[in-house]
């Protein structure tokens, strides 16, 4: 799975699929369970969309949202043999492909012009990333590059400003 861009819904299958064959390996050929592999691709999605410092959604979402991918992957796997030259059947996988490379979103703010968002605080996306998840929601031309330094260091002096002012307040 990329690192330096968010992961599509098909790059979060592949990275499913290529998960499920490392443990599947380490089981001596047995399949592993469904929710031991999502844990695993859960967590790496999770992290690449800390790496940006954008706000996403709960752990939980994250893991309905993987279920239910999945689940219509599954689904159009299964009569797959009997029905390959069904013209119906070839659409449904044709749309099935044109939607899995749109992004795997887990932004917790869902608004559809950023620059205008009402979303609660916790759940906004910092003014420096907006561009970056704009461009990931479209055309995805923009990577995620080094660690800008400065703007860490920002962040870290406004982290240990909290934890101080949070330390004070509970010292009353």
């Amino acid at each position: 799975m990329p690192d330096n861009q968010r992961a599509t819904y098909a790059d979060v299958m592949k990275f499913y699929n290529l998960t499920k064959q490392r443990l599947k390996y380490e089981l001596n050929n047995k399949d592993p369970p469904h929710h031991n592999v999502a844990e695993i691709v859960i967590t790496k999605v999770e992290q690449i969309w800390d790496k940006a410092s954008i706000p996403h959604v709960s752990h939980r979402r994250v893991q309905e949202m993987l279920n239910k991918y999945h689940k219509t992957f599954m689904n159009l796997l299964k009569p797959y043999e009997s029905r390959k030259d069904s013209g119906p059947y070839q659409e449904k996988i044709s749309q099935f492909k044109d939607e899995s490379k749109k992004l795997f979103d887990i932004c917790s703010c869902k608004c559809f012009f950023i620059s205008q968002c009402q979303c609660e605080k916790s759940r906004k996306i910092p003014a420096i990333e907006r561009d970056f998840l704009e461009d990931q929601r479209g055309p995805r031309g923009m990577i995620i590059a080094k660690v800008d330094e400065a703007e860490s260091i920002k962040l870290q002096k406004r982290y240990i400003g909290r934890v101080d002012a949070e330390a004070e307040v509970s010292q009353i």
